[in-house]
């Protein structure tokens, strides 16, 4: 099982928000490319889960190690480390973080068919959180961050159905 150190909380996100879809250069034959624009806003969720590690412990008693399972905060001092706990240990402890996003790209439409979708899609995604998202252990506190800025590249590709 995986383990970043210094990561103290996993962060999932949930979008949902309103989408304007715009033709830039529309295709003029079967075989050329369209492009357009993709601009999207609206509510995104924050889902703050923290870390639980698996870890050896020895005590004086048995010298054999006993497996055990405890949240890391980033100052924890462990001698051995398996890994990251099972998934759903710390799920009852998820924090929410309410937060807005906005999401804007480009669109290259190449399908060859009628009845085939396929495109790819470049952009860039902000997310803004209300409060601070808390993911890495950083000794001072007001360094957490509570914007996020990516970019994506999306393939589309399916089936259209009449």
């Amino acid at each position: 099982r995986g383990f970043v150190f210094g990561r103290i909380n996993s962060f999932y996100t949930l979008r949902t928000g309103y989408i304007h879809h715009s033709i830039l250069y529309d295709k003029t034959d079967q075989g050329s490319v369209s492009i357009s624009w993709l601009a999207s806003g609206g509510l995104s969720l924050g889902l703050l889960k923290p870390i639980y590690l698996q870890v050896n412990k020895f005590t004086s008693d048995d010298p054999d190690p006993r497996l055990y399972v405890e949240r890391y905060d980033g100052t924890n001092q462990f001698s051995r480390i398996n890994g990251e706990a099972n998934f759903f240990v710390g799920i009852d402890e998820i924090k929410l973080r309410p937060g807005i996003y906005a999401k804007g790209g480009l669109e290259f439409d190449y399908q060859l068919l009628d009845k085939k979708i396929t495109s790819v899609e470049v952009g860039a995604i902000y997310d803004y959180y209300f409060a601070e998202v808390p993911i890495f252990f950083e000794e001072n506190e007001d360094i957490n961050w509570s914007g996020f800025f990516q970019l994506y590249l999306a393939v589309n590709f399916g089936y259209k159905k009449n």
